[in-house]
């Protein structure tokens, strides 16, 4: 079954692929691609608009379409058959969505929901596998991205493993200040709209205890939470109890 988008949770931009793109995720696919392969891609795609918490796709669909996110974040989450989520990963600008599924011809592991209002270049695998034919700079970049993930997985599930509630939550925090975080004031802003929940299922634990894992570490000065927003007082305090040197 083909993964077909929400109508209602998109529009269409008739605006030139690169107008707006916003700052690309270092190492991203789009931002390890020459110009000239920028100007190809954009012009074999439309530009979509989706709605901040709709699905760009759904879990056991098997798309016929890559995206390439221009602006915007989106949580990857598997859903268990029980109905609960453990969030994956967190993408933004640059990144490309829906490759392997679209590639290999197997449905999705893992839906893919906006967490911004997003912006994305869709294309056609047909369309998509011509590019990476024309432009075996390409094809090297999607490997890589690939390997990357691979790598990023094993080490993720490691830390996991590794940490307690607190160094998983502190561990989580670390990553999102260093991709996302604004700095301010000798504070660093993150502005990631994820809830308490989202949080938890990206960390593996439960609400609960992620809920307590901040709470000490407001106690301790590392933080300040907000509505959808934390600013991370102390980042060298997280990373040295990510690696194992405070005690909890």
């Amino acid at each position: 079954m083909a993964a077909m988008f929400d109508s209602r949770a998109l529009a269409q931009d008739p605006a030139p692929a690169w107008h707006g793109v916003a700052e690309l995720e270092p190492g991203s696919f789009l931002a390890s691609l020459r110009p000239e392969a920028h100007h190809a891609l954009f012009h074999l795609g439309r530009r979509r608009v989706f709605r901040h918490g709709a699905p760009l796709l759904t879990q056991g669909h098997t798309p016929h379409w890559v995206m390439v996110l221009l602006r915007g974040r989106v949580k990857v989450a598997h859903h268990s058959d029980d109905g609960r989520e453990v969030v994956l990963n967190i993408w933004g600008p640059g990144d490309l969505l829906g490759v392997v599924p679209s590639l290999d011809g197997e449905p999705a592991d893992a839906t893919i929901i906006a967490v911004d209002d997003v912006e994305a270049q869709v294309l056609s695998t047909v369309r998509f596998e011509a590019f990476l034919q024309s432009h075996p700079e390409a094809q090297r970049v999607l490997l890589q991205v690939l390997i990357r993930r691979l790598r990023r997985a094993t080490r993720d599930r490691t830390q996991l493993a590794l940490n307690d509630t607190f160094g998983r939550v502190a561990l989580r925090l670390v990553e999102l200040a260093d991709r996302y975080g604004e700095r301010d004031d000798g504070r660093i802003r993150i502005t990631l709209p994820l809830s308490q929940n989202e949080l938890a299922a990206w960390t593996g634990t439960s609400r609960e205890a992620t809920s307590k894992a901040l709470q000490l570490m407001r106690q301790r000065g590392y933080i300040e939470t907000f509505r959808r927003e934390i600013h991370v007082l102390d980042i060298a305090s997280l990373r040295r109890r990510v690696a194992g040197v405070l005690g909890s």
